[in-house]
């Protein structure tokens, strides 16, 4: 028999390191997340539908209240005030009750600024704290050094290689387990 899982709302204030902020995605958001979704590495190293347009953002938007309400998963817009504009998404799946797995993707004009660095850190914080869970895990593409950076930087330990682990887009493709614990 499956545990309940209680409803996940995003905080209010948002989620916030003074730099970076994490809030919900709204339909104002639809250019940025057809961006971010389009771009040629998120379609490399993700699992989103390729080519990328409006239907899916809209589609991806519209399972979010379902989501959270079931406890399932909850996406943020990393943003960094004043500004609104959302520059990475970064997202908690609950897997059972003690875990939770993280994913995200960055506008190609933000990689590199440590945005999504910051915006896991949050999560890792927020996950560990309010949560209550026992870990948190990711996986990375084995090629996608960037991403593998930001796994490193916000303490993951690299677990090891999951052969044909993940499912992209039809195909089977090796991923790079990560894991932290609340003690790292």
């Amino acid at each position: 028999m499956d545990t309940p899982r209680r409803p996940l709302e995003h905080p209010i204030p948002p989620l916030s390191d003074g730099v970076v902020a994490l809030r919900g995605w709204r339909t104002d958001d639809l250019p940025a997340i057809v961006r971010m979704c389009s771009d040629e590495l998120s379609a490399r190293f993700t699992t989103v539908p390729a080519p990328y347009g409006a239907e899916d953002a809209r589609v991806w938007l519209a399972s979010h209240p379902d989501s959270r309400a079931a406890g399932r998963s909850i996406a943020f817009a990393a943003i960094e005030p004043p500004s609104d504009q959302p520059l990475a998404s970064i997202g908690l799946s609950i897997l059972d009750p003690g875990m939770g797995e993280i994913g995200y993707l960055a506008d190609p004009a933000a990689r590199g600024r440590g945005i999504v660095t910051r915006g896991v850190g949050l999560i890792c914080e927020w996950g560990f704290g309010e949560l209550g869970l026992e870990r948190l895990q990711l996986t990375t593409h084995p090629g996608n050094r960037s991403s593998q950076r930001v796994a490193e930087k916000c303490g993951f330990r690299r677990e090891g290689v999951l052969r044909r682990y993940g499912l992209q887009r039809g195909d089977r493709v090796d991923l790079v387990m990560w894991a932290r614990l609340p003690g790292d």
